[in-house]
């Protein structure tokens, strides 16, 4: 088996998100939504957010500072975190086989440590993967080389035995660069499909 590592992202590809959804439930129209989404992901806050370099409540209060008419808003988006998520069933069902079969899950993901610890309460297999490396322990996120080594040092793993699913493209090639091969998700869909090729290709 050449790929005897599976190294998974996390948003976008162990989990969907209904961050449009929950802000309509709040009372937004579906465009004010698109836009409350600009406005919190498009921020180089949020970076900051995954890096750590701040706390949750530090975060949320500069968000607030600089989006005041937003306030309320903000507050009920980053204080009803188990709200976001959506599980990824389908996904799962191949990897737990995939674990079967003798391959070992890991996890690099660009995630704060709250957010994370909340949203892959979702994930059934999280108890027996082998080992994560997440922005937030190290305050370095991908596509930064430095990641993507802290993770083959965690997980004790060979980037040439690895394989590497992720939906941001810069990612993938940030894994190409430390000699790990990629796969870029850009539905549950594909990646489903893609976990059957592994389930029926023992080479890979």
């Amino acid at each position: 088996m050449r790929y005897r590592n599976l190294v998974f992202d996390v948003g976008h590809v162990l989990l969907s998100y209904r961050w449009k959804e929950m802000m309509v439930d709040y009372g937004m129209t579906p465009g004010e939504a698109e836009d409350f989404y600009d406005m919190m992901f498009h921020d180089p806050l949020w970076l900051e957010f995954d890096l750590e370099n701040w706390s949750y409540e530090e975060v949320a209060a500069k968000f607030i500072e600089k989006n005041p008419s937003y306030a309320e808003e903000i507050r009920y988006f980053l204080y009803h975190k188990e709200l976001m998520p959506v599980a990824r069933p389908g996904v799962y069902e191949r990897i737990e086989k995939l674990m079967a079969q003798g391959r070992r899950i890991c996890i690099l993901s660009n995630y704060s440590s709250v957010l994370f610890d909340a949203h892959t309460k979702l994930i059934p297999f999280m108890d027996r993967i082998l080992g994560k490396m997440v922005s937030c322990m190290i305050h370095i996120g991908k596509p930064d080389r430095r990641i993507y080594e802290a993770l083959y040092r965690e997980c004790d793993i060979l980037p040439a035995e690895s394989l590497f699913f992720d939906d941001r493209p810069e990612n993938i090639d940030g894994a190409a660069a430390t000699g790990m091969d990629g796969i870029l998700v850009t539905s549950e869909e594909q990646l489903e499909q893609e976990l059957d090729h592994l389930l029926t290709d023992t080479e890979k």
